[in-house]
């Protein structure tokens, strides 16, 4: 996903454009690509707000079936693989089309939208409550090197512009060995260690990290690899269903998401959902929906402040309500939450709308 087409180019500054003053050019239709991606982007964002309202607030005594806790476990772990594959998906796309035209890949413009990705995704977890209080012990410091979805996301697409800088006319070629390495050695990535605890944490999970480079870049890298080839459920069902099964078979023992068998399983179920949401865009198009998409990293960052940081008397929501709600209770936290998070993202749009020229030039992905 290339980062200036899917979020960040929603934060550029309103600075006037160098060539304003040229004849207006028509702006480029939306295409049914686009509006399927951003349905899938929407609808992961969907899972990404169930998911943490569940985690936050749903007491799990209260459910009946506990082994439908699992099963939406396992439902709500696809929010990240799927906003992975979607970058890089958009970014393979970006980078295809620069080669083609001969234009240069590591922009400043590009670089910096990638910075600043992982700079927000930093300042998310910054340990205010303990340095205010005085405490720098290492728990802070761990919690502030952990690698979460924002830097993972960042540094997988800056990997995907070198490569693409470096090799060319081979960028495919070196994007899939990559992939395979990296997957290969997600395992072994666990016992890896150089004693230096921000390096490390982009290794594995051992010191907090969520989203760790082995084995989550691969899915950034396969996604870049799937854009070469439209998408069309003959082809790209048989590959879901024969990764899903195939990757439920190699897996033995304990979970692990090193394993080879976990990056496949997941991998199959985005591309169920990508060739579902790509048929539902055909039909209608959900501009609510799509409003999420578009408003992706916007929505992430607001509803963790919601969900974490909104001052309400006793307290934020996540300590007021901790692991308190019955199903039905969470089920309304959840649309409350929609509904807010629905509301300022048209907002923010509008607000960005303003800020663009009448006619813009088509911006480069």
């Amino acid at each position: 996903m290339d980062i200036g087409h899917w979020q960040c180019k929603r934060l550029t500054l309103c600075l006037p454009h160098p060539l304003m003053s040229a004849p207006a050019l028509p702006s480029p239709p939306v295409t049914k690509r686009e509006i399927w991606i951003d349905l899938l982007r929407g609808f992961a964002v969907l899972i990404m707000l169930e998911t943490h309202c569940v985690n936050v607030f749903l007491d799990p005594s209260t459910v009946a079936n506990p082994a439908w806790m699992g099963w939406l476990n396992f439902f709500n772990g696809l929010a990240a693989p799927t906003f992975l594959w979607i970058a890089g998906y958009l970014q393979g796309l970006g980078i295809r089309r620069a080669i083609a035209t001969n234009r240069p890949l590591l922009t400043r413009q590009r670089l910096l939208r990638l910075l600043l990705i992982c700079l927000l995704g930093i300042a998310l977890q910054i340990p205010w409550s303990p340095w205010l209080a005085g405490d720098y012990g290492i728990a802070s410091w761990t919690s502030l090197t952990a690698v979460n979805i924002l830097q993972c996301l960042a540094m997988s697409l800056f990997v995907l512009l070198l490569l693409g800088a470096w090799m060319r006319t081979r960028y495919d070629l070196a994007t899939a060995l990559l992939a395979i390495a990296v997957i290969l050695a997600a395992t072994a990535a666990n016992g890896w260690s150089t004693g230096l605890m921000p390096l490390d944490s982009w290794l594995n999970r051992n010191n907090g990290s969520i989203f760790p480079f082995f084995p989550w870049f691969a899915f950034c890298a396969v996604g870049s690899l799937m854009g070469r080839w439209e998408l069309s459920w003959k082809t790209w069902m048989p590959l879901a269903l024969l990764m899903i099964f195939g990757g439920t078979g190699i897996q033995h023992g304990p979970f692990d998401q090193t394993h080879p068998g976990f990056f496949f399983e997941r991998l199959g179920y985005v591309l169920v959902f990508a060739i579902f949401i790509h048929a539902t865009s055909k039909i209608c198009r959900i501009s609510w929906l799509q409003l999420i998409g578009r408003q992706s990293l916007f929505i992430y960052v607001l509803h963790l402040q919601i969900l974490h940081s909104l001052p309400l008397p006793g307290g934020s929501p996540d300590k007021l309500w901790a692991n308190q709600l019955s199903l039905k209770h969470t089920s309304l936290a959840l649309v409350m939450l929609l509904l807010i998070c629905l509301a300022f993202a048209w907002l923010n749009e509008q607000r960005q709308n303003r800020c663009r020229p009448a006619n813009p030039m088509p911006a480069s992905t």
